[in-house]
């Protein structure tokens, strides 16, 4: 567990640094890729509000909190967190320095590991390639769940905790609409 903690926190700080280098303040690379477009920041919590992420994913979200961390002016978030302790989704969009880095970052997640259990699909219809995963929670008939996408320069990644199975279908179609949502932003 501390070992796949260290990998993640590894992981996470690659992205970090690959997705400001070389960006700058005007917000613009010149590197659209395959229709991402330029680096902006994008208030997700404006642009997926509660009540959206409620109908589409069944999450009741009593509150959403952006976050647009200083250290990377181009990694925008928005968790919605449920009255229901434990339940709650969180989604990251990030507008790497290049199409290029980006399809880098989006490649390693695809390929990270998975808890045991734990299932990857390709999604098709989401931004230029997309993976819905699935794993196991220590409640039975629980999973976490990941829908990553990229479109050009910018990865999706939204996250909600607590799926059951009889909710799978569901959370997928609606993260799918999501992502494609933030991706066209």
């Amino acid at each position: 567990m501390i070992k796949q903690c260290a990998v993640a926190a590894a992981v996470g700080a690659i992205v970090l640094m690959m997705a400001c280098s070389s960006c700058s303040s005007g917000g613009s690379n010149g590197d659209g890729g395959s229709g991402g477009g330029s680096c902006k920041n994008v208030a997700i919590c404006t642009v997926v509000p509660a009540s959206t992420v409620t109908s589409a994913i069944g999450l009741m979200v009593s509150m959403a909190n952006p976050d647009m961390p200083a250290q990377n002016p181009w990694n925008d978030r928005c968790d919605y967190i449920s009255n229901d302790p434990g339940k709650n989704a969180r989604f990251i969009r990030t507008c790497f320095a290049s199409a290029s880095d980006a399809s880098n970052v989006f490649a390693s997640a695809k390929t990270g590991s998975l808890k045991s259990g734990g299932t990857r699909t390709d999604v098709t219809g989401v931004g230029d390639q997309a993976f819905y995963q699935s794993e196991p929670t220590s409640t039975m008939g629980v999973s976490t769940v990941k829908l990553q996408a990229i479109k050009g320069q910018v990865v999706v990644s939204l996250s909600d905790v607590y799926v059951t199975a009889a909710d799978d279908a569901t959370v997928k179609q609606g993260l799918t609409s999501i992502a494609n949502t933030l991706l066209s932003q």
